[in-house]
């Protein structure tokens, strides 16, 4: 008889539940709830990554794929003091040309090769919105590099970073 009872308990319950659920908007409520649960779950903090520079140690944020070296600053409207963005490059003997599509800032370019500066591109201004691609202008490298940071602009002199200076990157 217990078990008659529990069943008929459960059974009331179940029905309420879907009389309540059969009026749309508390139905898109709940669901509205789950999803946002389930679908978009809280970003997970990534740690931060740190670089050495000519002994100046900056945060950094890694450029480490196709899409994330496409994207790069684009969009952004500043940089965290001591902050960056590491592009690494897979392939050796690169000479990877950037541009200031999409940029809403200026930047110091800091190359980089075989844990060395080898080139500085200080105070790079942002093109206007409107640029052809085709108008856009190209920096490059003077020789192959295998890392590029990109810096808020000002940077380079403010922290006095010279070509040779030794570049170290935790492990």
């Amino acid at each position: 008889m217990k078990q008659i009872a529990g069943l008929f308990v459960i059974l009331i319950a179940v029905m309420f539940s879907a009389a309540w659920l059969s009026k749309g908007e508390n139905s898109t409520k709940i669901f509205s709830a789950i999803e946002a649960t389930t679908l978009s779950p809280s970003p997970t903090p990534q740690a931060k990554k740190t670089i050495t520079v000519g002994g100046k140690t900056f945060f950094i944020e890694i450029a480490d794929t196709p899409e994330k070296r496409q994207k790069g600053l684009s969009g952004r409207k500043e940089l965290d003091k001591n902050s960056g963005l590491l592009f690494v490059f897979d392939r050796q003997n690169t000479r990877p040309p950037f541009w200031m599509k999409g940029m809403e800032m200026p930047i110091d370019i800091v190359w980089i090769d075989n844990e060395k500066v080898i080139q500085l591109n200080t105070d790079v201004k942002p093109e206007a919105a409107d640029t052809p691609d085709k108008d856009l202008r190209l920096y490059t490298p003077n020789q192959p590099v295998d890392q590029v940071l990109e810096l808020s602009a000002g940077t380079v002199k403010e922290m006095k970073i010279r070509v040779g200076d030794k570049v170290e990157m935790p492990k």
